[in-house]
């Protein structure tokens, strides 16, 4: 075994020879008992290699795989591993990324829709930029060393964050980010990369509190009345009364989903791609019996006409209608309903059991969808007047 030399700098080299090679290896400033380690490790790859294998043992793997950029490259030039240096862009692990998650059974169309939105208007500012000018490598042979991003990488990173929080609500970036750091997590386990090129992206709070409105049923019922389609107001009533998610759990409920006898709404989840069962509330069944004079016997609860439509011309054709009630549209116009309706289940029911019916968790239901009014203020102080002594 070639032993390690040290030189007057503190810098440690290595000649390692392999196949009739040899080359100057640079261990770097490292300690006396490193300097042997990498050296007893370069070795046993080469004695691994002469004995003909195919692969090296999951020891010898995970130690090649935790080296530097600068030392692979140099055993990749010596021969011993197979190394090179990645030419994809960001771009393209973009679009590579979406392609093996369209195969995924386990994520519903919306998902997959967002995921490309996402790709579309944020990686497209960085798409030409090579992974290898902003993927983090290693500099030392430290056992306790972690990757680091370069200057140039630092810099272009902080540009893309600043013209992010520039153009797109917190909550909107945090999310793309969230998606940015599971795309690196994927390159890194498919062998693309060695660490993840975007873990420097930040992830903030996906919660917009400004965005978070209280619709009144009040408000909704008049809206339902400046209907011109019958398919528009049972999407208000469904959205609002029943808290399903518009357009895309409104459009996939079936008849034989609205079971009269049991008063339960059999709802496929849109996220989760399984059943979940709610409670038929009176109001919700008075606005279905009403579709199905409309609709007669069919197989959805909508007409093929909305099933087939867009859902931002659903969108607008819902912001009309509570136009012209009389109302300015609210923001999130069919999320807020949603919310709305698990606000006001909440004021009745356990809480465990809302978000079951909803569709979520309780950490998400506490997170973006319960909002306090000023009516949840007013009957705290009517109870506690109650109880008050004075």
């Amino acid at each position: 075994m070639a032993k390690p030399k040290k030189h007057p700098n503190g810098t440690w080299t290595l000649i390692a020879s392999y196949q009739n090679a040899r080359k100057n290896v640079t261990i770097g400033k490292v300690s006396t008992s490193e300097a042997r380690k990498f050296a007893a490790q370069v070795d046993a790859v080469i004695n691994h290699n002469r004995h003909g294998s195919k692969s090296l043992p999951p020891e010898l793997l995970a130690w090649v795989q935790s080296l530097s950029e600068m030392h692979k490259t140099q055993l990749g030039e010596l021969g011993l591993i197979d190394y090179r240096t990645n030419d994809l862009t960001v771009g393209e692990l973009g679009w590579n990324f979406e392609a093996d998650y369209k195969q995924r059974t386990d994520i519903g169309e919306k998902s997959i829709s967002n995921v490309g939105v996402m790709l579309r208007n944020r990686i497209s500012r960085i798409e030409n930029v090579g992974l290898k000018e902003i993927e983090p490598v290693m500099r030392s042979v430290h056992t306790t060393a972690e990757p680091v991003f370069s200057e140039s990488a630092k810099m272009l990173i902080t540009d893309f964050n600043s013209w992010q929080r520039n153009f797109y609500a917190q909550a909107t970036w945090s999310r793309d980010n969230k998606m940015f750091r599971t795309i690196g997590h994927w390159a890194v386990r498919q062998g693309i990369c060695q660490h993840s090129p975007f873990s420097l992206f930040p992830v903030g709070s996906m919660v917009n509190e400004e965005r978070n409105e209280h619709v009144p049923a009040e408000w909704v019922v008049d809206a339902m009345d400046s209907c011109l389609s019958p398919d528009i107001r049972i999407t208000f009533a469904l959205g609002r009364f029943a808290g399903l998610r518009t357009c895309s759990e409104v459009r996939t409920l079936k008849w034989r989903d609205v079971d009269l006898d049991s008063a339960t709404l059999t709802i496929i989840d849109s996220k989760k791609k399984k059943p979940r069962v709610m409670p038929l509330f009176d109001h919700v069944r008075a606005e279905l019996e009403r579709q199905r004079l409309t609709t007669g016997d069919t197989r959805f609860v909508v007409s093929e006409e909305m099933r087939s439509r867009s859902a931002s011309a659903t969108y607008q054709r819902a912001k009309e209608a509570v136009s012209r009630s009389g109302r300015t549209p609210w923001v999130r116009l069919f999320q807020n309903l949603r919310s709305s309706c698990e606000n006001d289940l909440l004021e009745i029911f356990p809480e465990r059991k809302v978000a079951v019916w909803i569709g979520h968790t309780v950490k998400v239901s506490r997170a973006h969808y319960q909002k306090m009014r000023q009516r949840d203020c007013d009957n705290a102080i009517e109870a506690a007047r109650q109880l008050s002594p004075f």
